[in-house]
């Protein structure tokens, strides 16, 4: 509806005291109004102002009283105005405009309706024009359009790809330049398609699981996704959203952020150190490689002597079983001795499990007593009361090697004591604030003590650095620290140093206590038995055959042995429901484990086929599973590992 009426106004004659109540009110009014006389022409005079036009003109009714409009407003204001006045002459009808700030006052703006009056006749004689200020509202309007085009600008051209997307069907309301950029399409014929029916997601699982969380938490922070271009490229990216309401519909604005090199860096960087660690562990083997041979030497010797003293004592009972006992004691050593050597050695990935530090400590302190020339005394003392940690036992075993051999060496041709201590600490606020690398708590910790030359302040300060050493060329590459360093990082622990030139050097490694559920004990059992099964066993060494045929057939198990893995395979093709299992080893000429169990289930399928093997390399239980093997038995296997193996392997549903 119009503010004022639209209708002529028709001049009223006589009734003063009307006359004079309509002039007070005129007066008073919170509006400008102002009368204008329509001339011949038509042409526009100016009759009277009220008080508030007179305030916001600056100009009196008595100085306007009689001029003409054009000789009031300036070009080309004035041109703009007469037109609209000119319109509301010819058409009798009400009309609307709007001044700027220069109209009348500086920094003002005004809305004004012009309302024609009529005579008798009906020609439009006046016109009462009525402003309003609208300088604020004109305000409020010019920064919403501001800031709704800075939104905007700020959609279009932001760093991180942006979409909104209708949630009813998915539809692309909006996409910006870097969304074109990272998802190699165009904005054109993106808009208006549907997110689902696009290529964008390759995993539509990620999408329905995005949209769960958006539907529970209300936004999404951070999701990781893998979302494909529309070139068929993929990018690895974490998405942030928020629901909005457009058009009364509910929207999803979003960013996306590419972390695809991020990622690709990451996983390089991962691959390096790994390279480092393996490399380090190389260089280590070599140093130790001559006080392995020593050490098994020994143990062949011991085991040689018994044999000849069992052959000797051949009619003493008593006395070849306290032979064949030592025999299984060097075999156990030997045993020990190679798992050493290959829990260092090997290239798994690092897995942490609550484990107690002692443990891994343990195994290599063995290592560095069998690797140690004789003028090094070794001094261990491992509490086994410390508490658990998360750790991986294999890298903390590094750790002790490199350390350990690192001590030894800077000890040199004259020795001295080598001590390896493991033992609960508390760290205090106040020492934690002088050590930046600790925060206040619980730790174990893992000390390593020499009395060799010691260091400077310079060779401290540079000691994990990789490749750098302070060895002659050929004694070392300068990877070892570096590696304990990286290795402690990773497991949120820290290292400190102590060192005096002359006195010898203590570095102590602090993991942090494991606050979670311990591991749990077994309480042993009796071994396990068989019920008459009939198992094919096959190794290329004869005597692994023997042994182990003759450990199953006293478990109960009735074996066929085979050294052949081909024969085995055709035996196994004649009769594949006769044998509830095969255990095949895992190297083999000709033929390996893996390559003779694939052939096996081929034939059955669900054929229980279990691998052995004295070095599994990446193989693990699970892993053999994946491919449809029952279990992954590592060798030297005494009679309770091979019960419980076979036993476990029976047992398996197929």
């Amino acid at each position: 509806m119009e503010r004022y009426p639209s209708e002529k106004i028709r001049l009223a004659a006589g009734h003063d005291e009307a006359v004079e109540q309509l002039q007070a009110i005129f007066q008073h009014l919170a509006d400008g109004v102002f009368l204008v006389r329509v001339l011949p022409g038509p042409d526009f005079a100016y009759e009277t102002f009220n008080r508030q036009t007179e305030l916001w003109s600056g100009l009196t009714s008595d100085e306007v009283r009689g001029r003409r409009l054009s000789e009031i407003i300036a070009e080309p204001e004035a041109s703009r105005l007469q037109e609209i006045y000119r319109r509301c002459v010819e058409t009798g009808k009400t009309q609307r405009y709007e001044e700027g700030p220069t109209a009348l006052q500086q920094g003002m703006a005004f809305q004004t309706t012009l309302i024609p009056v009529a005579d008798a006749e009906g020609a439009v004689v006046r016109i009462v024009g009525v402003s309003r200020d609208i300088t604020e509202q004109k305000r409020a309007r010019t920064a919403l359009l501001e800031s709704q085009e800075m939104f905007a600008e700020a959609f279009r051209r932001g760093p991180y790809a942006m979409l909104i997307v209708r949630l009813a069907d998915g539809m692309y309301v909006d996409v910006n330049e870097a969304f074109e950029a990272l998802f190699e399409c165009d904005r054109a014929w993106v808009i208006g398609s549907r997110s689902a029916e696009g290529k964008l997601w390759p995993d539509p699982h990620q999408r329905e699981k995005l949209l769960d969380m958006l539907r529970v938490t209300g936004r999404v922070r951070d999701f990781a996704a893998r979302l494909s271009t529309f070139r068929g490229g993929l990018r690895d990216v974490l998405l942030s959203g928020q629901p909005i309401t457009l058009g009364g519909e509910p929207h999803l604005i979003a960013s996306v952020r590419d972390v695809t090199k991020t990622l690709e860096t990451e996983r390089t960087k991962s691959a390096l150190e790994s390279q480092l660690r393996q490399a380090q562990k190389l260089e280590a083997l070599g140093t130790l490689a001559g006080g392995i041979a020593h050490d098994f030497n020994n143990i062949l010797g011991a085991m040689v002597a018994f044999i000849d003293l069992v052959r000797i004592d051949v009619n003493d009972r008593i006395a070849v079983l306290d032979h064949v006992g030592e025999l299984k004691n060097a075999a156990q050593r030997a045993r020990d001795l190679v798992q050493q050597i290959l829990t260092f050695s090997r290239t798994q990935k690092p897995t942490r499990s609550v484990t107690r530090l002692d443990y891994g400590v343990r195994d290599a302190v063995k290592l560095l007593r069998t690797s140690a020339p004789a003028n090094v005394t070794i001094d261990s003392r491992l509490d086994e009361l410390a508490p658990q940690v998360l750790a991986d036992p294999s890298q903390i075993h590094q750790v002790v090697m490199n350390l350990g051999t690192n001590a030894v060496h800077a000890m040199g041709e004259r020795g001295g004591t080598l001590t390896i201590r493991v033992e609960p600490c508390v760290v205090s606020e106040d020492w934690a604030r002088s050590q930046p690398d600790l925060r206040p708590g619980r730790y174990v910790r893992l000390s390593v003590t020499d009395t060799g030359h010691g260091m400077d302040e310079a060779t401290q300060k540079r000691m994990f650095e990789p490749f750098f050493t302070t060895k002659r060329q050929g004694e070392g590459t300068g990877l070892g620290l570096a590696v304990v360093h990286g290795v402690v990082r990773d497991h949120d622990g820290a290292i400190i140093v102590e060192s005096r030139e002359g006195l010898g050097t203590r570095v102590a490694v602090y993991v942090p206590e494991h606050l979670g559920e311990g591991t749990t004990h077994v309480t042993p059992v009796a071994l396990p038995r068989g019920r008459g099964e009939r198992l094919l066993v096959v190794d290329d060494e004869e005597v692994l055959c023997v042994s182990l045929t003759q450990l199953l057939t006293r478990l109960g198990y009735q074996v066929v042995s085979q050294g052949n893995p081909q024969e085995a395979l055709e035996l196994f093709r004649r009769a594949p429901r006769d044998f509830a299992l095969v255990l095949t080893d895992l190297t083999m000429p000709g033929m390996t484990g893996l390559y003779l169990a694939q052939r096996i289930l081929e034939i059955d399928p669900h054929a229980r086929v279990a691998l052995m093997s004295g070095f599994s390399g990446s193989w693990t239980r699970a892993s053999v599973r994946t491919l449809g093997l029952v279990d992954m038995l590592v060798k030297p296997l005494s009679a309770a590992a091979l019960a419980e193996g076979v036993a476990r392997a029976l047992e398996e549903a197929r």
